[in-house]
């Protein structure tokens, strides 16, 4: 449950803290061991416990407990602890009980352990429960998990929870060394690399009790001690002491204050090297002891827990006073990567021989609130099918990415799909392998023509006149020769006159066209011969032309030059072709009367009063 506001304030921290508690699925995992004393304590202080432990930010962040096992849970006390759990969990995390057995000689000897564990991050292999005899009548529970999201079974773990024998003395040191060798045992079974926890109340008294020894000896299931292999005795190791933050005897619950290591939290070595699902170095802890309580109760004084945050530290003390004669122990751990990776947008279609190249990015997609809380992500990228691309590092977390460059391939025209394999050797890493996929299509070039059945850049137009004759349009048309499914269209982008004494002659009316395929685009020109003398006049255009805007696209010109040819004259009355009928042509008939001459307009083989009367009748000026 979480504090009163009354009794608990946290000011501007509270808005940081809840920035940084993660209800994410695949999120970095917390694993808490806790002797809860049967439920003995006070219901509410544990409830309480559990909301800090929940929110508990001592290694710089805060992640909500993703285990949590508890040792001497009766069955009167499993139905008092579950709702408090429930309800000590942040926004949007729900717990589940894992498989509970219990017997009457466990209720009989302070009850049996219980898993509870966030479905957002776990799932039960319930197949794999075991209860193992571990003396005292009690019995140790294994429990199988899978981390929701991955499939590896890499990405699973055992958890042991356990409660020895407790006291002194040689026969309960004998009880507790057989229980220990029992989980050894058990573990060792399991084959190389396996990846347990073994949590709970040992009841050992030193670093160098025959139990302790057995987890870390040699073998399959060999566990470490997240807090090395020295002694934990004496006030200068009163930080990592869980027994018993009381300092008197109340309801069943022990006092003396803190002086004893019972509670541990051993992962094996495979669960501590730093590569998939592993324990994050230097986050494990005794919840709310600030190391200066040493053979005093854990609320006696002033409590340092969370540094900076005295009444946060008294609030959660006082609470730990209440709940049990145990203190729980906490630890973090990263979770396996997981791979991401993305093609940049590829080009639908490309000409072809054209370099093209995109990004593919590969990123570590693990949801964690710190980056301390993922396995880095190593990865492999190599081409498969039309492109080439290779590439390996060990890609940062989301949204951050490594980008590999890949090219495709476009040599020949075609439909084309390219093909990527990427890969992690991360352990556990989820998945293990993905494939990157898009498809494009290679064109050929547009092929820019002025006929339709050959390939002509360059063309001559000849355009009659006479003199006088109005301005006439002329079309022309611009093929895409050869046009089929896999060649670009042809864009015509634009049309202009090059320099000519004639160029003022010649104007462009329609210049551009778009997406030209089977069907030819029409360039239209204007000629006015206005002002032109007679004879011919030669006006160069120039059309330049593109394929489509896609990468590679290629520029052409097609060539097509304008002969303007002007006639001398429309009438055959005006001999000296000046343009118009007068006296002079009258000089020239006269002249020539009689003769078969020019001035023989009729062609009778002598120039006479016809050709005369002719010659008036076309009369200008």
């Amino acid at each position: 449950m979480a504090p009163s506001s009354a009794a608990w304030q946290w000011g501007a921290g509270t808005v940081v803290l809840g920035a940084l508690v993660a209800s994410d699925a695949q999120a970095q995992v917390r694993v808490m061991t806790w002797n809860i004393a049967r439920m003995q304590g006070n219901a509410d202080a544990v409830g309480t416990v559990l909301w800090h432990a929940n929110r508990d930010d001592r290694p710089g962040w805060a992640s909500p407990v993703d285990i949590m096992v508890f040792q001497e849970v009766t069955p009167t006390a499993r139905a008092a602890l579950e709702p408090l759990v429930a309800a000590s969990a942040p926004p949007g995390t729900t717990y589940a009980l894992a498989t509970y057995t219990t017997s009457t000689s466990e209720n009989s000897s302070g009850g049996a352990p219980a898993l509870f564990y966030r479905t957002q991050t776990f799932s039960e292999i319930a197949s794999a429960h075991m209860d193992l005899a571990t003396g005292a009548g009690r019995n140790t529970d294994r429990w199988l998990l899978q981390m929701a999201g991955y499939t590896s079974p890499a990405a699973r773990a055992y958890v042991y929870g356990t409660h020895l024998k407790a006291s002194t003395g040689s026969s309960n040191e004998q009880l507790r060394l057989e229980g220990a060798l029992t989980m050894r045992a058990n573990a060792d079974a399991l084959g190389t690399g396996v990846r347990a926890l073994y949590v709970g109340d040992f009841n050992v008294y030193s670093h160098t009790e025959p139990a302790f020894l057995a987890m870390l000896a040699a073998g399959n299931g060999r566990a470490i001690d997240p807090f090395g292999a020295g002694s934990w005795a004496g006030a200068s190791n009163a930080i990592v002491h869980t027994q018993s933050p009381r300092d008197v005897a109340n309801d069943g619950l022990v006092g003396g204050g803190l002086d004893d290591r019972f509670d541990l939290l051993l992962p094996t070595v495979q669960l501590a090297d730093g590569t998939g699902l592993s324990l994050i170095a230097g986050t494990c802890r005794t919840l709310g002891n600030d190391g200066n309580h040493y053979q005093r109760a854990i609320n006696d004084g002033v409590n340092t827990y969370f540094p900076g945050q005295s009444s946060r530290s008294s609030q959660l003390a006082n609470a730990l006073f209440a709940a049990s004669d145990h203190l729980p122990v906490i630890a973090d751990f990263q979770v396996p990567a997981r791979l991401s990776a993305s093609l940049d947008q590829v080009p639908p279609r490309v000409i072809a021989a054209a370099p093209v190249t995109v990004s593919a990015r590969i990123s570590n997609a693990a949801q964690v609130v710190t980056p301390l809380g993922a396995d880095g992500l190593e990865f492999s990228l190599a081409a498969l099918q039309h492109c080439t691309a290779s590439g390996s590092g060990v890609a940062p977390l989301a949204p951050s990415a490594s980008a590999v460059t890949v090219t495709l391939a476009t040599t020949t025209a075609g439909q084309r799909i390219a093909r990527i394999a990427v890969s992690s050797s991360s352990e556990a890493a989820e998945p293990a392998s993905l494939e990157l996929s898009a498809p494009f299509t290679v064109l050929g070039p547009s092929r820019p023509s002025l006929m339709s059945g050959t390939e002509i850049r360059s063309s001559q137009v000849v355009v009659p006149f006479e003199l006088g004759d109005m301005p006439v349009d002329i079309d022309v048309p611009v093929w895409n020769f050869n046009f089929q499914a896999l060649q670009s269209a042809l864009d015509i982008d634009s049309t202009s006159i090059g320099a000519s004494p004639a160029s003022g002659a010649v104007s462009v009316i329609a210049g551009t066209a778009s997406a030209v395929g089977g069907t030819p685009a029409t360039l239209r020109l204007r000629v006015n011969p206005a002002g032109l003398a007679p004879g011919d006049a030669a006006v160069p255009v120039t059309v330049r032309t593109s394929d489509e805007n896609v990468p590679g696209e290629r520029i052409a010109e097609l060539s097509i030059t304008v002969v303007i040819s002007v006639a001398a004259s429309g009438q055959p009355a005006d001999l000296n072709s000046d343009g118009t009928v007068n006296g002079v042509d009258l000089a020239i008939v006269l002249s020539q009367w009689g003769t078969n001459g020019p001035a023989d307009l009729d062609e009778s083989g002598a120039v006479d009063g016809i050709d005369l009367a002719f010659l008036l009748a076309q009369w200008t000026l």
